[in-house]
């Protein structure tokens, strides 16, 4: 008894610490990527469509759901509220899946690990679309798993439209889902499933573009959004981006997640039958991932599989450790070596919060009728504070110096930067 209550003790001080540093980690911070969203989310905020007066290459939904922040008018606030309910909602789901798949006395050492790792791929940002997308596929692997009803993949083929809806690469899902049907369910019900997850799908898909076709030009803007700018631009050297984030990891601590996910995938065919399905599924979202990586190599990409990650990482544990007293020394140097990560992050934090110091000074100088160009990324954030709006459509700084083809995308813009800053200055 005494044992347990000290067990349960620690865990309440671990969860209660991871959720003290990932505010800390986030207050008064914005970042870089965040910006972009939040910005077209707050002209949706306004009233108008995405693509209708700003661009970035995300599809739709996504500015949806980071609109949702600017029901309060403290922004700051607001991004730290919103953010940290979407990590503890995850942290939730991700509990209710590691009931399932994991022994009992490991379930919470495994949310402990989550709640702590989580901060690990969020690469300086404070809201972010990985964040949702984590959160639709622990619902998607918890009905995928878990659910008997005989409806389920109607809703599966639901989220999948949401997931491609809120990240375009995420749609490749209707194509790699049917190979789990094909591979797990029972014979007699393949037809049907198949035929419930495609009509639950398309369905999500007719309502969404039913709403979004009144619009105007901001639906034919998201139509080559969606199925031509992703295939655009590489964005540099796949193979330059794919071997810098092969080397972030071998030189960093994450490379602790992945060592389990490659011994498991090794060893697939002697594990359980509903681990087998844990494990299959993550390697139909693995290349969804990678194809992001290729892109730019970014650790945040990584956060949509991270309840993979941690659950293969403590089921390997459960693997090489004979007793729950193994097991809790091997979880105890983890959870430690993690929360002293996460403090270095959050004592690191003041590099990455909001420069009120050059805010002040803008606003000092500025006059109410002025408007501004940010060049950089790293204080792009200023717009949403000082209330201003980017001079050009094209909202994210990198893409608009970088990513000159992706400029037919955007609305209203010259045929090439240099005649867009033109147009600007």
């Amino acid at each position: 008894m005494e044992i347990k209550l000290i067990r349960f003790l620690v865990y309440s001080i671990v969860f209660s610490c991871s959720i003290l540093l990932f505010l800390a980690i986030n207050f008064e911070k914005i970042g870089n990527d965040s910006s972009t969203l939040l910005i077209i989310g707050s002209d949706i905020a306004k009233g108008n469509y995405p693509y209708e007066n700003f661009w970035d290459i995300k599809p739709p939904l996504i500015y949806y759901l980071v609109s949702l922040t600017f029901l309060s008018d403290n922004l700051l606030n607001s991004i730290l509220a919103y953010s940290t309910f979407l990590y503890i909602v995850s942290a939730c789901i991700f509990f209710t899946i590691a009931r399932r798949v994991l022994f009992k006395h490991s379930v919470i050492p495994a949310t402990a690990i989550f709640l702590l790792s989580y901060q690990l791929f969020m690469n300086n940002e404070a809201l972010i679309t990985e964040q949702f997308l984590i959160i639709f596929l622990l619902l998607m692997a918890h009905q995928v798993f878990f659910s008997s009803s005989n409806l389920k993949w109607l809703g599966i083929g639901l989220l999948t439209c949401i997931l491609g809806l809120t990240k375009t690469n995420f749609a490749a899902l209707a194509i790699l889902l049917p190979l789990y049907i094909l591979t797990f369910e029972p014979k007699n019900n393949r037809q049907k499933d198949l035929k419930l997850f495609i009509f639950g799908g398309l369905t999500a898909l007719i309502v969404f573009f039913s709403f979004f076709y009144y619009s105007g030009e901001a639906f034919f803007i998201f139509l080559k959004t969606f199925f031509l700018a992703p295939f655009d631009s590489s964005g540099g050297s796949q193979a330059i981006n794919f071997l810098s984030f092969i080397k972030d990891i071998f030189t960093s601590s994450k490379i602790l997640f992945f060592i389990p996910l490659f011994y498991f995938f090794l060893s697939y065919k002697e594990q359980d039958l509903v681990f087998k399905k844990f494990i299959f599924f993550g390697l139909l979202v693995l290349p969804i991932v990678l194809i992001n990586i290729l892109r730019g190599p970014n650790d945040l990409y990584i956060l949509p599989i991270l309840f993979t990650l941690v659950i293969c990482l403590v089921k390997f544990v459960e693997t090489i450790a004979n007793s729950s007293h193994a097991k809790n020394f091997l979880f105890l140097p983890i959870i430690i070596s993690l929360g002293f990560t996460n403090l270095d992050l959050a004592l690191q934090a003041k590099e990455n919060k909001v420069n009120f110091n050059l805010l002040n000074y803008i606003k000092n100088n500025l006059n109410a009728q002025d408007e501004i160009f940010i060049v950089s990324t790293r204080f792009h954030y200023l717009y949403l504070l000082l209330n201003k709006e980017p001079l050009s459509s094209m909202v994210h700084p990198s893409n608009f110096y970088s990513r000159e083809s992706w400029l037919k995308f955007s609305p209203n813009v010259e045929d090439n930067h240099q005649d867009e800053l033109l147009k600007i200055l």
